[in-house]
């Protein structure tokens, strides 16, 4: 028969991983979704239908089944793969952006972002709440609520600089009612640009002088290795995902 101190000394000569691994039923308690994990996650399903519904309601279904009807495969198809790749080239563009800043954002992360974003700005008033809620749920996984804020920025005003340049190029090359009227609309349109690229590199300097940077660096929120390839880039996906929506819609 053992003793109580052999016993002891038995349980002590267990291993520390073995003795730290709980049992079965208290390793399922570690395992059970938190219920309000679980309830969250209905209440957002329940909110993405009632939504729905509320759209269904106000725009009627005669509308969007006509809408369908008259779509063929082919051009669902073509239209969805356009519409993909113009993401794509979005949620690349926000990438480099993020980058720049000093923030981490894989390319998966930044597409889902996009493709919320997109819904959110369709379903929401304002249009934008979609780019605000990417740009805070990125801040807050990076630790850092105003950078990431200010890659959305950075990234939806790049775009929209793009499409601005295109869309002047376009109609002043192409026969349009508004062609007459671009040189009295060139004129205000490039002393903005010159007045916002003065704020910029004045800003830009500013931090710089703030917070320390040496002469080889390029903006404390622009590291060395955003260099004119990754601009090029972003203005190159820019470009592509303009292009892709105006074929969409055409």
């Amino acid at each position: 028969m053992e003793g109580p101190l052999a016993a002891r000394g038995r349980r002590s000569a267990v291993p520390a991983d073995e003795a730290a691994v709980p049992p079965a039923d208290e390793a399922a308690t570690y395992r059970h979704v938190s219920p309000r994990r679980s309830l969250w996650a209905w209440l957002r399903a329940a909110a993405g239908l009632a939504i729905l519904v509320v759209v269904l309601s106000r725009l009627g279904r005669g509308s969007v089944v006509s809408g369908v009807r008259a779509l063929d495969p082919v051009t669902v198809l073509l239209a969805t793969g356009l519409t993909a790749c113009s993401t794509l080239c979005v949620a690349w563009r926000w990438r480099l952006v993020s980058s720049g800043l000093g923030l981490s954002l894989p390319l998966p992360a930044a597409l889902a972002g996009c493709y919320r974003a997109q819904f959110l700005n369709t379903v929401l008033p304002g249009g934008v709440l979609g780019d605000v809620e990417r740009g805070v749920r990125h801040g807050r996984g990076e630790g850092d609520l105003r950078r990431g804020l200010l890659g959305v920025v950075g990234d939806r005003g790049v775009g929209q600089l793009v499409q601005v340049v295109l869309a002047v190029v376009l109609l002043s090359l192409l026969p349009s009612p508004v062609r007459p009227l671009l040189p009295r609309l060139l004129l205000p349109l490039g002393v903005l640009a010159v007045v916002a690229a003065a704020l910029a590199v004045w800003w830009v300097r500013r931090r710089r002088a703030s917070r320390g940077a040496g002469p080889g660096t390029v903006t404390i929120l622009a590291p060395a290795s955003f260099g004119p390839r990754q601009a090029a880039a972003v203005v190159l996906l820019s470009g592509a995902a303009v292009v892709g929506h105006l074929v969409t819609f055409v």
